[in-house]
């Protein structure tokens, strides 16, 4: 017993011990806390995760405070700011509690954005990165990605155990909702993909074409157009280079595949969705398919008009449409059945709850480290880093930030600006 209680007081006493216990908090939100699902109450795929994340929170902390960081970058600065911009308008709020700890199903309130922070300065200074790490990474989500392809066929055990029968019917993952899922493999897609062409690796392949299926087996639009999008800045980035071009039309046969055998197999639902997203009515009007989606944008837009430079803080928004704009707010609920609870739309999101500056300071931030990037364009890396970062911009556009993803999403913006990834070979 003493011996154990020796080497747990060692993690803190030495330098070297903090650092490789930041290294196991960091892969551990990456690796193990996109599994964790609980069958105690609900939301089952978030509150277990958002309970992992707290505790991660403290210890992160505590290391942080332990490895002395006074150093800190232009980026940590800016992000910095990032989380000063949505403390005030949280101080401020009508709705504090929800400001601070997170809406009762999302969670993600402003001590969760001081974690994304503290996970984002952690990795950006002690990540470190081979590539057996690399693929232990993207073998976990191979399998978080094969289990979203057999719940496209109807085979959820997960689901079974929770509720004794499939409640969602689409592929989740053990992430809980589609969007999200694919907000999840679109990270890990684009990674493998761009390590294949650059780098070559026939498991890259193989990972890519795993992911690649889950990702089509969401049937979410965003992440589809992000990989479009990737697809083309891709190309741009090597049309010189025959050996890569070789590399990426093996990807381009193997996916056109997939995504015939998944359609055929599953009475064309992928065709039908694709399709259904632009129709033309009795008139022969055009119109888009959005769910509700530009409903949800409009109105947030308008919140964000009303007032372009503090909101009631972050999760805060379905309170403050309900208080300000009420009757648009219940006519969704009437007609879509469903609260308006985020604009589905990251950058929006963050302006209507925040504040513009909140906004700014966001993609400065982001500016800055695609700047580095593109200034790395020597090394290989920084090509599969820009490729992967902008892939998820583009879906943001779409999607939101959620715990089950964004804390991924913070550790690879660390990874973006950290020195120690251009050594990786």
């Amino acid at each position: 017993m003493q011996n154990i209680y020796e080497k747990i007081k060692g993690i803190f006493t030495k330098e070297i011990d903090t650092e490789r216990l930041v290294n196991i908090i960091l892969y551990s939100v990456i690796i193990i806390m996109p599994f964790i699902v609980v069958n105690v109450s609900s939301p089952r795929y978030v509150v277990g995760k958002l309970i992992f994340l707290y505790i991660v929170g403290i210890i992160s902390l505590l290391s942080l405070i332990k490895l002395k960081v006074t150093e800190f970058s232009i980026e940590h600065k800016i992000a910095l700011v990032f989380l000063l911009t949505m403390l005030i308008p949280s101080i401020l709020s009508k709705e504090k509690y929800v400001a601070f700890m997170g809406n009762i199903t999302r969670g993600e309130g402003f001590i969760i954005y001081c974690i994304y922070i503290i996970l984002f300065i952690l990795a950006s200074k002690y990540l470190i990165l081979n590539k057996k790490i690399l693929d232990i990474i993207l073998i976990s989500a191979c399998i978080m990605a094969s289990y979203g392809v057999i719940q496209f066929y109807n085979i959820d055990p997960v689901q079974y155990w929770m509720l004794g029968y499939i409640s969602v019917g689409d592929s989740i993952g053990l992430i809980g909702n589609r969007n999200f899922f694919s907000s999840y493999l679109c990270i890990f897609l684009f990674i493998s993909m761009a390590i294949y062409i650059f780098n070559g690796g026939r498991k890259y392949l193989i990972y890519s074409v795993i992911i690649f299926s889950a990702l089509i087996c969401t049937l979410t639009r965003s992440g589809w157009l992000a990989f479009i999008i990737y697809s083309i800045i891709g190309f741009i980035l090597i049309f010189k280079d025959i050996k890569k071009i070789k590399r990426a039309g093996n990807i381009f046969i193997l996916f056109c595949g997939i995504f015939l055998l998944i359609n055929i197999s599953s009475g064309g639902k992928i065709f039908s969705r694709a399709n259904n997203t632009i129709s033309v009515d009795e008139k022969g009007n055009t119109k888009i398919q959005d769910s509700g989606r530009i409903e949800i944008l409009k109105i947030s837009w308008k919140a964000f008009i009303d007032s372009p430079f503090i909101g009631w803080g972050p999760d805060t928004l379905g309170y403050r449409l309900d208080f300000d704009y009420h009757n648009r707010y219940q006519g969704y609920l009437e007609s879509h059945g469903a609260y308006i609870d985020k604009s589905h739309n990251e950058y929006l999101e963050y302006a209507v709850s925040n504040g513009i500056f909140n906004l700014i300071s966001y993609l400065i931030l982001i500016g800055l480290v695609i700047h580095k990037l593109i200034r790395n364009f020597n090394n290989n890396s920084s090509k599969v880093l820009f490729l992967t970062l902008t892939g998820y911009l583009v879906q943001a556009f779409f999607n939101i930030s959620v715990i089950m993803v964004a804390p991924i999403f913070w550790i690879f913006l660390g990874v973006c600006i950290n020195k120690n990834i251009y050594n990786l070979r």
